[in-house]
C-alpha cells in the first residue's frame, strides 16, 4: 500500500530509535515516524456506496452525500447519526475529517470494497521513558510505554 506524506516539514523532536516502525493489533496499525509524527492506518475496511451513490457505508457506519459525483468516492460526506461530522475525501487521495472542535487529515486508498486509511493524530515528545502526545485539538496526552521484543 502506498501513501503519500503530506508534510511540508519535519519536527525536530528525538524520539527512541525502537519506538519507530509500525504496530499492528488486527486491522489497526499504529506507526511512529523518525519525524516524531504519530498515524493511526486503518486496514482493509469494507465500504459500499448505496442509494444510487448518495449514501456510503463505511464498516456499518452511514454516511450522506453533501457533495460530489455520485459515481464517486470522492465528495464531502456528513454522518448520518450526527451531521456535524464532516469527511472530505479528494481526488488526490487526501482526506480531513472535521467534527466540532477537532479536526484529523490523512491520505486514503481503495478498492471496489475496501478503504485503507493514513490518519496523523499527534506528533510526539519523549521524556524520560514517557511519551507526549501533541495533539492539535486536545490536551497533551501522556503515555508510559516501554519496547520489548518488538511489542509495546
Amino acid at each position: 500500500m502506498d501513501f503519500k506524506l503530506n508534510t511540508k516539514q519535519s519536527i525536530n523532536n528525538s524520539i527512541p530509535q525502537e519506538l519507530i516502525g509500525y504496530w499492528r493489533i488486527g486491522n489497526r496499525r499504529y506507526e511512529f515516524t523518525n519525524d516524531s509524527r504519530y498515524y493511526v492506518h486503518d486496514l482493509d475496511v469494507p465500504y459500499e456506496l448505496v442509494d444510487s451513490g448518495s449514501v456510503l457505508v463505511v464498516a456499518g457506519t452511514r454516511y450522506n452525500r453533501l457533495y460530489g459525483n455520485p459515481a464517486e468516492l470522492t465528495g464531502i460526506w456528513l454522518l448520518e447519526d450526527d451531521p456535524t461530522e464532516e469527511w472530505n475525501l479528494r481526488s488526490d487521495g487526501t482526506y480531513t475529517y472535521h467534527w466540532p472542535g477537532f479536526e484529523y487529515f490523512g491520505d486514503y486508498s481503495f478498492t471496489e470494497s475496501t478503504m485503507n486509511t493514513r490518519e496523523m493524530r499527534a506528533v510526539i515528545m519523549e521524556s524520560s521513558g514517557t511519551i507526549i502526545f501533541l495533539i492539535t485539538h486536545q490536551a497533551q496526552l501522556l503515555s508510559l510505554w516501554w519496547p520489548h521484543n518488538g511489542t509495546l
